[in-house]
């Protein structure tokens, strides 16, 4: 089997076991057992089941971070109030495609070291796009936790598909509340 499969494999399988177990709980043999493989396979791929995972953060962020700062290129406008931001489109579309993974790494088992750094990378945009338009002062950092962290929570709730908010809504909606009650820089 190609290693490029083997590797899938695995990735699939831990993901799949950490919708009902937490990281620390999965073995590596339980990923062998499952996939019918040998445990040197897996070892030749990955030190860990924890590199199984931070491989898989790692991939994400890779190309989300490319894919957010394109953000960073377009600047406010009051028209992004009412219909939506075209990065924000693209992003919204990148964690559709990657709602599952989203949803198991922000469940009850999933990795609070992702979480953090979905956060981080959120608002280290949030910030330079308001330090760009001169929004940056004192709260700076409290305003970009709280708005980092809210947004971060509403993507999750929404990738649930609970709500029938559309793309385009949800879009509408996080921009106007992060960059919408600063009407001087709009």
């Amino acid at each position: 089997m190609p290693a490029d499969t083997t590797k899938r494999r695995i990735k699939t399988k831990v993901l799949e076991f950490l919708k009902t177990k937490s990281i620390d709980s999965i073995k590596a043999t339980d990923i062998t057992r499952a996939l019918g493989i040998s445990r040197g396979t897996f070892y030749r791929h990955y030190d860990s089941v924890y590199s199984v995972l931070q491989e898989i953060e790692d991939s994400f962020f890779e190309e989300y971070s490319t894919l957010a700062s394109d953000f960073l290129n377009y600047r406010l406008s009051r028209q992004y109030l009412n219909i939506p931001h075209p990065a924000l489109m693209k992003d919204l579309e990148y964690l559709q495609k990657h709602a599952d993974l989203l949803l198991t790494l922000f469940g009850p088992n999933g990795d609070i070291r992702f979480q953090a750094r979905c956060s981080q990378l959120t608002g280290e945009y949030m910030l330079t796009k308001r330090e760009q338009h001169n929004l940056a002062d004192s709260k700076s950092k409290l305003v970009r936790t709280y708005l980092s962290r809210g947004l971060m929570y509403m993507t999750i709730e929404w990738l649930k598909g609970d709500s029938d908010i559309s793309k385009e809504e949800f879009a509408k909606t996080i921009y106007k509340m992060s960059f919408g009650m600063h009407e001087r820089a709009l």
